[in-house]
């Protein structure tokens, strides 16, 4: 399917005085993505999702491999599915 590192990721969070100084996305013991500096606030929700990439893909690809099992028509749910899961893997 795809190349990335293996879920689950998870989102760490390093404030003080009221400031987000560093966000970290770590999977299998390494960093993924990090942002430094007076992160600003919009950024923290864009971390979790980051960190939640991985479990979305796998759990839309599942759902996607139930749809075609049951034989349902490729209407539009299910084209934004094919869509999304191109977008993660490239392909």
């Amino acid at each position: 399917m795809t190349n990335h590192t293996p879920g689950p990721w998870t989102f760490y969070e390093d404030s003080n005085d009221g400031k987000t100084n560093r966000i970290e996305i770590v999977a299998m013991g390494k960093t993924v993505a990090r942002i430094y500096h007076s992160v600003p606030a919009e950024d923290l929700p864009n971390a979790r999702l980051i960190a939640a990439a991985p479990d979305l893909l796998e759990a839309l690809c599942k759902l996607a491999e139930l749809y075609d099992a049951m034989g349902a028509p490729r209407g539009p749910c299910r084209i934004m599915a094919d869509a999304a899961i191109a977008k993660a893997t490239g392909g």
